[in-house]
């Protein structure tokens, strides 16, 4: 799958803007402010993804504008596919391909897929337990419409019931709820649950191939206390929905929802180790290059790789690092980020951002 152009109209920091893109690999390079980030943020939102950046509409709109305007030509299974997004505050988003309204966005991430790795990705491995449901959230939700649908439900089901505990509302509907959560954690958790175990088959080699097989990653997945995630789906949602139940006191005292899906994590091990207390920088930073080059092997279909996004991180790594990203970037379609002209890519795309297309 390729990308062929982008046009960006009041999206953030940018007027009207066109850019072509080639089928390999391709470097936007401009100083700092000039908005190469923003350009990455577009294409990602085309897979269906909101914002990584987790920025509502209001912030993505030009500030002295009412509406934005994203459109992209994809080509994909051998066809042209023409992405239109509009965006305004308040409004949802009306999307189209080929000129056909978008309702649900899973037809978007059939369409085109995204792996993006920004530099908040290398503080992955030692940051809170988000940055690693993130990663399973957005590899999943690309690859399983149920799941995104029952993520999505489960994440407005919480945020009722943490109104609830926060305003101190009548507590007799907990049961309900919690029920709610426990159905949709029935699918959460198997597939969270088997997608650490993908990530683990190809993050292990990754990892050892950058260490020169110095060091074993391996990868736990920790979800609700007393849940079996190998047990089928209605075992899974019982045991959630007692677990929840359990903690219902404590939950009205604190006023905050303290156990669910919403609390997972993946333990990451090197050699042994925990590798969010032991692991070194640069261990954590292998660590995290393995993981989101997993996600791009496990969205990958046959030898279609989904596009590539790479945010400004190969300043941030070392020489053996840098090399590995440099080899995977010959796979499929790859979009990076620069502050200046990295010779390194012999034949690349180049993109300058000139003052032009700023608003």
């Amino acid at each position: 799958m390729n990308i062929k152009n982008l046009t960006l109209n009041n999206f953030r920091n940018y007027g009207s803007a066109s850019f072509d893109f080639s089928g390999g690999v391709n470097v936007i390079w401009g100083e700092n402010g000039r908005g190469k980030t923003n350009i990455l943020e577009a294409v990602y939102m085309l897979s269906g993804s909101r914002s990584w950046r987790g920025a509502k509409t209001e912030d993505i709109v030009n500030w002295s504008c009412s509406s934005a305007h994203i459109s992209s030509l994809v080509e994909s299974r051998g066809r042209d596919f023409e992405f239109s997004i509009d965006l305004a505050p308040k409004i949802k988003a009306k999307i189209t391909i080929n000129g056909v309204l978008v309702r649900k966005k899973q037809q978007m991430s059939e369409v085109i897929r995204c792996v993006l790795f920004s530099p908040e990705d290398l503080f992955m491995i030692k940051g809170g337990a988000q940055n690693r449901r993130d990663l399973l959230d957005e590899c999943l939700c690309q690859k399983y419409p149920v799941y995104r649908s029952a993520l999505s439900g489960y994440e407005l089901i919480l945020r009722s019931k943490q109104r609830l505990l926060k305003d101190g509302e009548d507590h007799r509907v907990l049961p309900e709820l919690n029920a709610q959560l426990a159905a949709y954690s029935g699918i959460i958790i198997p597939c969270r649950y088997r997608l650490t175990q993908e990530l683990e088959s190809f993050a292990r080699d990754i990892h050892g191939d950058i260490s020169n097989s110095r060091e074993e990653l391996t990868l736990r997945y920790r979800t609700v206390e007393g849940v079996d995630p190998e047990k089928g789906e209605n075992h899974i949602s019982r045991a959630v929905y007692d677990s929840l139940c359990a903690h219902q006191s404590a939950e009205t005292a604190a006023k905050s929802c303290l156990a669910g899906v919403h609390r997972d994590d993946i333990e990451v091990y090197i050699n042994g180790r925990d590798a969010r207390k032991f692991a070194s920088q640069g261990q954590a930073r292998t660590a995290a290059i393995a993981l989101k080059f997993s996600e791009r092997e496990i969205l990958r279909e046959d030898e279609d790789y989904p596009l590539l996004l790479l945010d400004d991180v190969l300043s941030e790594l070392d020489a053996p690092r840098q090399s590995f990203i440099l080899g995977s970037t010959r796979k499929g379609q790859t979009i990076i980020t620069c502050c200046i002209r990295p010779e390194i890519f012999e034949g690349a795309n180049f993109i300058d951002i000139p003052d032009g297309f700023l608003a």
